[in-house]
């Protein structure tokens, strides 16, 4: 917003910034600030960006021994952000961005607590959107470069954003430099602000433009290559966390049209600034996403192998838990049963001479399976206590050559 201020009374420096509300006191000494916002989600997104950075440096030195171009401007973008980090949270902290406008003084707009911080930051935008959007045509370029129309449209699209961003870049410059003579305060107040700001606006729709581009194109070249659609899918996933990328950009838009018609722009401004520091942190990181897949598929085992190795233990524990069920179960058969039989005199000597008291080898052989039966809480042979698969058959006890008798058949469990 342009606004004629007559600078040559320094004691204009002590009054506020900007014209409060109707009923509203400036409070230049506590005021409300949404500088925490900034500092700790930008910190926040920094290191996730640093985390992925490093898996992806990882990768490529140890797993893949190869470095290409995208790396080279994936560093160079993360660099770039810090420093628009820094940048950012300094005047934040030492000087007003996040403040009412009218909660500040004149004079903290020439303090070089603000002036000198945004001036970098306005300089340091467009090259380090530009290097973040530069690394993902390379980067697309070196997995679908088979697919013709893949390599022209980013051929097309890095032109295009190389030459917009920079000469975005150059009309900046050339609008927040102060002429000679001229101060910070000047500048803020001037023509040239309202025009930096207009034309921040137009880069921002460019930039929403490419990021939707972004989005899109890696979308279509998957679904076009033969893969199954479970790989499909989970590719297709790993880039569109760029749409919280589109997001961010599109509401940058939104809050610099606000300022462009505001006098509380520094209120404003933090909004802007987190807006662009998502955008970029989260294009870093999106863009390291298939080296930290590609780190994990590497130390991990497929899903397929973990799936079978789960199931395989639930097995051994379940069938453990049935064999000693099974045990315990046979043992009191077997005292019941013998116990009956030294009651009915079963011992006193059968037909073939087996003399009283004497221990008969008794030869037991287990016929073909009859069925197989899954029994749930419940079965023929009273109780289960777990779920399972069962097997029933018949139990053949041989005494001679001639004759056998057949015990009644019981359950198993497997």
């Amino acid at each position: 917003m342009v606004v004629k201020l007559d600078l040559s009374d320094p004691a204009i420096l002590r009054y506020p910034a900007a014209t409060p509300p109707p009923g509203v006191t400036p409070n230049f000494t506590h005021p409300d600030s949404k500088g925490p916002k900034l500092v700790v989600g930008g910190g926040v997104l920094l290191a996730i960006m640093m985390i992925c950075i490093t898996i992806r440096v990882y990768t490529k030195l140890h797993i893949i021994n190869k470095f290409s171009w995208d790396d080279l401007t994936i560093f160079l973008s993360a660099l770039g952000s810090i420093a628009l980090y820094g940048a950012g949270i300094y005047p934040t902290i030492n000087g007003p961005v996040g403040k009412h406008q009218y909660d500040i003084r004149l004079g903290d707009l020439s303090n070089s607590n603000y002036s000198i911080p945004i001036y970098i930051m306005e300089l340091l935008i467009s090259p380090v959107l530009w290097i973040t959007k530069l690394s993902f045509f390379l980067l697309y370029l070196q997995l679908f470069w088979p697919m013709r129309w893949v390599k022209l449209s980013i051929y097309v699209g890095a032109t295009l954003s190389t030459v917009i961003y920079w000469s975005v870049w150059i009309a900046s410059f050339v609008l927040v430099t102060p002429k000679p003579g001229e101060t910070w305060l000047q500048v803020y107040f001037s023509v040239s602000q309202y025009k930096t700001t207009k034309l921040a606006i137009f880069i921002a729709w460019i930039g929403l433009a490419i990021d939707l581009l972004l989005l899109i194109l890696p979308s279509i070249a998957v679904y076009q290559l033969q893969l199954s659609n479970t790989r499909k899918f989970g590719i297709i996933l790993i880039f569109s966390a760029g749409l919280i990328a589109v997001i961010a950009s599109a509401l940058s838009i939104y809050y610099r049209q606000q300022i462009l018609h505001s006098s509380d722009a520094t209120w404003l401004l933090i909004n802007v600034e987190l807006l662009v520091l998502i955008e970029i942190f989260v294009g870093i990181i999106t863009n390291s996403m298939p080296s930290c897949a590609r780190m994990f598929r590497h130390h991990l085992p497929p899903w397929a192998t973990l799936k079978s190795h789960f199931s395989r233990w639930n097995y051994t524990i379940r069938l453990s838990s049935g064999k000693s069920q099974l045990h315990s179960q046979m043992g009191t058969r077997d005292s019941n049963s013998d116990s009956q039989r030294n009651m009915s005199g079963y011992n006193e000597g059968d037909q073939h001479g087996t003399p009283r008291g004497a221990v008969g080898v008794t030869q037991v052989e287990m016929d073909r399976l009859k069925t197989v039966k899954t029994h749930i809480k419940a079965g023929p042979q009273g109780p289960v206590e777990e779920d399972g698969i069962y097997l029933k058959h018949d139990l053949h006890q041989k005494w001679s050559r001639t004759t056998s008798e057949t015990a009644d058949g019981h359950g198993e469990k497997v």
